[in-house]
């Protein structure tokens, strides 16, 4: 039988962001790294902000498992990206848009993991709310072929929408800068997957 290991992972955004909340995160590790037996991972918001474990996700389909009934708006960044640092102004935009519908919003960081505290400090300076990770080099890969069938990285910043499945449903969506143009996109592609 095949134990696995679980372990909570407790992120006090005090200490870490200069938030006042707690985040509580469960990672699931497997004995002999057999990730055959993966059963989708379970999180526990008591806040706005989601900091996801860069190593629990190798592939794109089983960090959309996460968000069951969604629609994901995913944007893809780095902390040396200047252009996803001016888009990051403009978040209010999207979140505004994204309020109260079956929408999540995923932060996907390409930087190295030893730009972690740099990447923390960036959320915490634009106040960037929804799910965060920065995504390993398999990752990554793997979310690029499913895009645009490639695994080299295109230039970011990059946005797109992908369902719950990791099905895109809209490539080269919309930036949080181009308000009305999100919003209409979103509202057509929460329509088509109903």
């Amino acid at each position: 039988m095949l134990k696995t290991k679980v372990s909570l992972l407790y992120f006090v955004t005090t200490v870490l962001l200069g938030f006042h909340s707690v985040v509580v995160a469960q990672s699931v590790s497997f004995k002999d790294n057999d990730r055959t037996q993966f059963s989708s991972t379970k999180i526990i918001k008591e806040s706005e902000l989601v900091l996801l474990e860069t190593e629990t996700y190798s592939s794109f389909k089983q960090l959309m498992a996460l968000f069951p009934g969604k629609i994901v708006y995913v944007d893809v960044w780095a902390t040396w990206c200047k252009p996803c640092l001016i888009e990051f102004e403009k978040h209010q935009a999207l979140e505004d848009v994204t309020q109260n519908k079956t929408v999540e919003l995923l932060y996907l960081s390409i930087d190295r993991t030893n730009y972690k505290g740099k990447w923390l400090k960036t959320i915490k300076k634009y106040g960037l709310s929804g799910h965060h990770i920065i995504a390993s080099r398999e990752l990554q890969k793997d979310m690029w072929k499913v895009v645009h069938d490639q695994e080299d990285r295109l230039s970011i910043p990059y946005y797109f929408i992908s369902d719950q499945t990791g099905r895109i449903l809209l490539r080269d969506a919309p930036k949080p800068s181009q308000g009305d143009t999100l919003k209409t996109k979103l509202e057509e592609v929460i329509l088509k997957a109903k």
